[in-house]
């Protein structure tokens, strides 16, 4: 198999910032500071560029937090701090609903295997015992409603994405998870695969030695009766995340309607 990308600095773990200093962290559209001052932590915000922006870099500095209008402010308030910050990776809080770039058909009795790319949030904890702050994202994608109506089906964050068929063309990022999804076709007539429900809480997380996220793969199968899908999760990382180490479990566990769904509620 190609050799993934050269390995990236972890941006995420466990830092120490001095009172009256600044923690920055450049990671692709999200710029972060975090300030450590007498009492209190501050965490000031913006997520507004490219979301393929492969830009990571990590600073300390005993300057101000800047005060911009653009930027998400936040104050937390401790009778006592330490210097001791930490910083987690974790999946989207909403399903994501994919969109590829040109529609895909999956002709009867065959199968493919779509490589996505999921957005991931920042979880900010401070202190000794830790304590946790804020959960932002380093890229917010925009809403969208999927279901049958407006009164059946769930909101979701909307992502557009190419769907790579071949795991040496994916474009890893160092703020995105691959999320690899085996797509079977059992009915008799082509499976038309506009939009994509990915069930992004109930994943795990995972991390390779080079610093790539990666979540398990997804298995999502259509019955002959081309009305109903199997969907089940693999029990660990997929094989092309090569020792790779888990990151932390799903948001949330799914229940048992999940795993045997109607047609539209993950395909559209």
């Amino acid at each position: 198999m190609k050799k993934q990308r050269e390995s990236v600095k972890p941006w995420w773990g466990t830092f120490s910032i001095a009172k009256n200093h600044t923690g920055r962290w450049r990671l692709g559209p999200m710029d972060l500071h975090i300030r450590h001052i007498r009492q209190e932590w501050h965490i000031a915000y913006e997520s507004v560029g490219d979301p393929l922006d492969n830009t990571l870099d990590v600073t300390t500095h005993d300057q101000p937090s800047p005060s911009s209008g653009d930027l998400v402010f936040s104050r937390f308030t401790f009778r006592e701090t330490t210097g001791d910050l930490r910083l987690s990776p974790s999946l989207p809080d909403r399903a994501v609903v994919i969109r590829p770039e040109a529609p895909l058909y999956v002709p009867s009795e065959e199968e493919v295997t779509l490589y996505v790319s999921l957005p991931l949030w920042v979880r900010i904890e401070a202190g000794n015992p830790a304590k946790y702050l804020q959960e932002v994202p380093i890229y917010r994608p925009s809403d969208t409603w999927f279901g049958r109506s407006t009164r059946e089906g769930e909101l979701c964050y909307a992502s557009r994405t190419n769907g790579r068929l071949n795991v040496a063309d994916i474009p890893f990022l160092p703020h995105r998870a691959v999320c690899p999804i085996l797509i079977r076709n059992a009915a008799k007539d082509p499976l038309f695969v506009e939009r994509l429900n990915v069930a992004a809480p109930h994943l795990s997380l995972y991390v390779t030695p080079e610093g790539y996220f990666w979540t398990q793969g997804l298995v999502l199968e259509r019955e002959a009766d081309g009305e109903r899908v199997q969907a089940r999760f693999e029990k660990t990382a997929p094989e092309e995340a090569v020792d790779a180490v888990s990151v932390c479990g799903p948001r949330t566990a799914p229940g048992s309607n999940f795993f045997k769904r109607t047609l539209d509620t993950i395909f559209a």
